[in-house]
């Protein structure tokens, strides 16, 4: 049986195979290569495992667990801290995680200074990690304001002054005439009003408004920044009133018993005087004596004449 040549295969199919596969030597480094990041890939993942220990930069982060805390200090800046756990987690903390020193509010005092704790840093869940330390800073300076809110009246700071023959009839009214305050609570309970911030008008003749702004205390928040003030401006008018009582002290007596005065009002003040009983008194001397009647008149009214100007005051 003869055997048959066997023919070599084509030169066009073996150029394909050397473009296809390379250089020998080619193939050998692309070898080499890859058994070097196998290598490597084992390594990490044999080396990730390892426990060991890391100092890490957090930031300290006072946080208000209820609503009326606000952290009023400064800067609490940064902690360092010293971790010990598998290399991947501690290097996920470092370079992937945001682990955070947290302080609660609720646990510190107004103000002077807290130690800080390990059970204070939080952690992403990495369970094998632990804290060892706090290395700095020990302690932190506190300052917490508990705040509250209130509504106290507005009084408006207001002076009018008024032409020739005419008088301020009452005090300035403020609309509204309250107003809602919050901030720390020590610092409320020791504000009774608010005023506005002061203003005087001139030559004033006829009633009126104008706007006020509020006067803010330091480190207290308003409700609302200002306010309008009315005021009623009247003429001027006198008027005689006659035989008004003396009642006298327990024990004297007095001669005449009754005076007549002349005063000088607003009028609506005035009128509103014909509606009430007028007693006018006196304050027992130490002997028999003149003495100038008392009345008690709205402070908007002012005596200009008295009939008879003094009166006998004599004991029993």
């Amino acid at each position: 049986m003869n055997k048959q040549p066997v023919n070599p295969p084509p030169k066009n199919i073996e150029i394909a195979q050397r473009h296809r596969w390379g250089s020998p030597v080619l193939g050998k480094w692309i070898a080499r290569i890859a058994s070097l990041l196998l290598a490597m890939v084992v390594w990490i993942a044999v080396i990730s495992e390892e426990s060991i220990e890391r100092t890490l930069t957090i930031p300290i982060v006072p946080y208000a667990d209820r609503d009326n805390l606000v952290w009023t200090g400064e800067d609490p800046g940064d902690a360092v801290v010293r971790l010990q756990g598998k290399a991947r987690s501690l290097w996920w903390l470092e370079y992937v995680a945001t682990p955070e020193l947290r302080v609660p509010l609720s646990t510190l005092p107004s103000s002077g200074e807290v130690r800080l704790r390990n059970d204070m840093v939080e952690l992403p869940q990495f369970p094998d990690v632990k804290i060892l330390a706090i290395l700095k800073p020990e302690v932190l300076p506190v300052k917490v304001e508990r705040f509250a809110n209130r509504v106290v009246p507005i009084k408006p700071d207001l002076t009018l002054i008024t032409e020739e023959g005419f008088v301020v009839s009452g005090p300035p009214v403020s609309f509204p005439s309250a107003v809602e305050i919050s901030g720390d609570r020590s610092r409320l309970h020791a504000i009774d009003t608010i005023t506005t911030e002061p203003m005087t008008i001139k030559s004033v003749a006829t009633a009126g408004s104008v706007t006020l702004k509020l006067f803010n205390p330091n480190g207290i928040k308003l409700g609302l920044h200002s306010v309008v003030a009315k005021y009623t401006v009247e003429r001027l008018v006198e008027e005689k009133m006659d035989n008004i009582p003396i009642i006298p002290p327990t024990g004297w007596n007095v001669e005449p018993p009754w005076v007549s005065i002349r005063v000088s009002g607003p009028g609506s003040v005035l009128l509103s005087l014909h509606k009430r009983v007028l007693k006018a008194h006196f304050i027992a001397p130490d002997s028999n004596k003149d003495i100038i009647p008392l009345l008690d008149l709205p402070s908007m009214v002012k005596v200009i004449a008295m009939n008879p100007p003094t009166v006998k005051a004599c004991k029993q």
